[in-house]
C-alpha cells in the first residue's frame, strides 16, 4: 500500500447561523496517500471546506487530522477555483513575493519565480500584469505560484471550472505532467470537483462525499493506465459505476 501522507479522523464542522447550528461535514475518516486524490460530491456538500481545513485557513469542529511527513510543518500549495493575483504586481513578482515572504532574497525569489514559470510555458510574460493575461494564463500564474514554494502538499479548488472546455483540458494535462514527473517534488495532490470525468481522468483514488452533512460514501480506486481515454469502456463503466454513488 502507498504511504499515508495525511490522516483524517471523525472530522466535523459546524457553523453558526444565528442561533442555529449547521453541519457541514460528519464524521469524515479519510486517509490521503501519495497520490492524486480527487474528492467528489454534489455541489455545496462541504468539498471547499474540507479543504481549507486541510490548509489550515479553518479550523475543525471536532475530529484530527495528523500529516505523516518528514517537516515539523507541511508546505501547503493553495490554487483557488478563482485566480488570486494582485494586480499592481508583475507575473514575476506574483510568483515570487510567497518565496521573499518567506525569508527568501528577492533576486533568489525571482529566479525561483522564473523557473517554475518556464515549467509552465510561461516564459517571456514575467514581466506582464495580471489584466493583460487571458483567464487560462491567469490561472497558470495561479498553479505557478503554488508550486514554487515547493509544496508538499498541493490542494486544489476547483482549478479548471471556469476555464473554456480547451483551455481547462490543455492544463489538467499540463498539471498531470508535472505531478506524474515529481519535478516539483509534491508528495500528494488533492483537487475538489464535481466532475466525474474530471476526477476519473486525473486521479488515482476519487473519496465520493454525500450531500451536506457530507461523509465519505465510497472511495474510489482508479486502476486505468495513463494517458486515459475517456472512450475506452474501462473507463465508461467506472463512470456509469461512480454515478450510481452520486445519484
Amino acid at each position: 500500500m502507498t504511504e499515508v501522507v495525511v490522516s483524517i479522523k471523525e472530522l466535523e464542522k459546524e457553523y453558526l447561523s444565528g442561533r442555529v447550528r449547521i453541519k457541514v461535514l460528519n464524521k469524515i475518516n479519510l486517509e490521503i496517500r501519495r497520490e492524486f486524490l480527487a474528492i467528489l460530491g454534489p455541489s455545496g456538500c462541504g468539498k471547499s471546506t474540507l479543504l481549507r481545513i486541510l490548509a489550515g485557513v479553518e479550523k475543525p469542529t471536532k475530529g484530527t487530522i495528523e500529516f505523516h511527513i518528514s517537516s515539523e510543518r507541511p508546505r501547503i500549495g493553495f490554487v483557488f477555483q478563482f485566480p488570486t493575483l494582485i494586480p499592481w504586481l508583475t507575473i514575476l513578482e506574483n510568483v515570487a513575493l510567497p518565496l521573499e515572504s518567506a525569508g527568501i532574497k528577492p533576486k533568489e525569489a525571482r529566479d525561483e519565480a522564473r523557473k517554475y514559470l518556464s515549467l509552465v510555458g510561461l516564459s517571456g510574460f514575467e514581466n506582464a500584469y495580471p489584466h493583460q493575461l487571458s483567464g487560462g494564463m491567469k490561472q497558470r500564474v495561479n498553479i505557478t505560484r503554488a508550486l514554487a514554494i515547493k509544496p508538499q502538499i498541493l490542494l486544489l479548488d476547483e482549478p479548471f471550472s471556469n476555464l473554456d472546455p480547451l483551455t481547462a483540458e490543455a492544463l489538467r494535462a499540463e498539471l498531470l505532467d508535472i505531478w506524474l514527473s515529481g519535478v516539483a517534488g509534491v508528495e500528494a495532490v488533492v483537487m475538489v470537483t464535481h466532475s466525474i470525468d474530471e476526477a476519473l481522468f486525473m486521479a488515482d483514488r476519487i473519496a465520493i462525499l454525500t450531500p451536506r452533512p457530507a461523509e465519505v460514501r465510497k472511495v474510489v480506486e482508479v486502476n486505468l493506465p495513463r494517458p486515459r481515454n475517456r472512450r475506452s469502456p474501462e473507463f465508461q463503466k467506472l463512470e456509469d459505476y461512480i454515478y450510481e454513488f452520486i445519484s
